[in-house]
Protein backbone atom coordinates (compact mmCIF):
# COMPACT_ATOMS: atom_id res chain seq x y z
CA UNK A 1 0.00 0.00 0.00
CA UNK A 2 1.44 3.58 -0.72
CA UNK A 3 0.58 6.63 1.43
CA UNK A 4 0.55 10.06 -0.09
CA UNK A 5 0.25 13.16 2.39
CA UNK A 6 -0.74 16.41 2.07
CA UNK A 7 0.62 18.94 4.40
CA UNK A 8 1.11 22.71 5.05
CA UNK A 9 4.12 24.06 4.49
CA UNK A 10 3.69 27.53 4.78
CA UNK A 11 0.42 30.31 5.23
CA UNK A 12 -0.36 29.50 1.88
CA UNK A 13 2.26 26.58 0.16
CA UNK A 14 0.54 22.67 0.56
CA UNK A 15 2.99 19.64 -0.10
CA UNK A 16 1.75 16.26 -1.44
CA UNK A 17 4.61 14.20 0.06
CA UNK A 18 4.74 10.01 -0.79
CA UNK A 19 5.03 7.75 2.21
CA UNK A 20 8.83 7.75 2.40
CA UNK A 21 9.10 11.68 2.49
CA UNK A 22 9.80 12.45 -1.06
CA UNK A 23 8.59 15.80 -2.49
CA UNK A 24 5.92 15.32 -5.04
CA UNK A 25 4.25 18.13 -5.67
CA UNK A 26 3.39 21.85 -4.15
CA UNK A 27 0.51 24.09 -4.62
CA UNK A 28 -0.69 27.28 -3.43
CA UNK A 29 -3.99 26.10 -1.73
CA UNK A 30 -5.31 22.85 -0.28
CA UNK A 31 -7.82 21.84 -2.59
CA UNK A 32 -4.95 22.13 -6.20
CA UNK A 33 -3.00 19.74 -3.75
CA UNK A 34 -6.15 17.43 -2.73
CA UNK A 35 -6.55 17.64 -6.56
CA UNK A 36 -2.82 16.49 -7.41
CA UNK A 37 -2.58 13.93 -5.05
CA UNK A 38 -6.47 12.05 -6.49
CA UNK A 39 -4.25 12.26 -9.90
CA UNK A 40 -1.05 10.67 -8.76
CA UNK A 41 -3.00 8.26 -6.78
CA UNK A 42 -5.10 7.21 -9.81
CA UNK A 43 -1.84 6.70 -11.76
CA UNK A 44 -0.32 4.96 -9.04
CA UNK A 45 -3.45 2.42 -8.81
CA UNK A 46 -3.39 1.43 -12.53
CA UNK A 47 0.33 0.23 -11.81
CA UNK A 48 -2.03 -1.54 -9.34
CA UNK A 49 -1.13 -0.57 -5.91
CA UNK A 50 -4.03 0.02 -3.40
CA UNK A 51 -3.60 4.24 -2.59
CA UNK A 52 -4.01 6.43 0.09
CA UNK A 53 -4.58 9.72 0.35
CA UNK A 54 -4.64 11.51 3.91
CA UNK A 55 -4.25 15.34 4.89
CA UNK A 56 -1.99 16.35 7.72
CA UNK A 57 -3.81 19.04 9.99
CA UNK A 58 -2.35 19.54 13.40
CA UNK A 59 -0.86 16.13 14.09
CA UNK A 60 -4.11 14.60 12.49
CA UNK A 61 -4.60 12.35 9.82
CA UNK A 62 -7.86 12.23 7.65
CA UNK A 63 -7.91 9.96 4.52
CA UNK A 64 -9.73 11.94 2.31
CA UNK A 65 -9.42 9.10 -1.25
CA UNK A 66 -8.13 5.83 -2.00
CA UNK A 67 -7.51 4.08 -4.74
CA UNK A 68 -8.24 -0.19 -4.06
CA UNK A 69 -6.08 -2.74 -6.21
CA UNK A 70 -8.46 -4.96 -7.84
Amino acid sequence: MRTLHILQAGPASFEVRDEAGGLMGVASDEAKAVTSAMFSADLIGQQGYTVRVVADHDGRSEEIYAVRRA
